[in-house]
């Protein structure tokens, strides 16, 4: 089998590819990475079931994502802690956030990764003078629990208790 990923346009949105396709669910996913059709370490993730190509990281992309890790841990109330470049798994996507802050550690979830119950902020940097794909912006639904920030006013968030 050959996978196809997709590139974000200049608008930041994912252009159909031309050939027919099927959107793959959380689950053909997981199946596909036990086959061994998609390495581990890939440079792809699940984005409301399509494989995307994540963006390669600059030098001040890691500073930035670096500096937001050392600050959270600074501030984050007992029972949550902060991760980096790990899946969060929901309905139609895994994404790898920059950095997300969960409930409990990492290595408490062994079974499945951390789901929108688990995780109380979700950061991603990018290069790019636009929003965020939807994907990022609504994989976690409930607003009352969702943080948006822009460079300007940053809006304040603690995580859920």
């Amino acid at each position: 089998m050959s996978v196809a990923t997709l590139e974000p346009t200049a608008a930041g949105r994912f252009a159909v590819p031309p050939e027919p396709v099927l959107p793959l669910t959380v689950g053909q996913y997981h199946a596909m990475i036990r086959a061994g059709e998609l390495e581990s370490g890939a440079t792809i993730e699940l984005l409301e079931g399509w494989l995307v190509t994540k963006m390669t990281k600059s030098p001040p992309h890691s500073a930035a994502t670096a500096k937001t890790r050392r600050r959270l841990n600074e501030i984050l109330p007992d029972g949550w802690s902060v991760d980096a470049q790990e899946p969060v798994t929901t309905a139609d996507s895994e994404p790898e956030p920059d950095v997300a802050v969960i409930r409990g550690l990492r290595e408490d979830y062994v079974e499945r990764h951390p789901g929108p119950e688990d995780v109380g902020l979700l950061v991603e940097k990018s290069r790019l003078p636009v929003p965020p794909p939807p994907t990022r912006r609504k994989a976690f639904g409930s607003s009352r629990n969702r943080c948006q920030s822009s460079r300007l006013q940053p809006t304040p968030c603690r995580p859920p208790v």
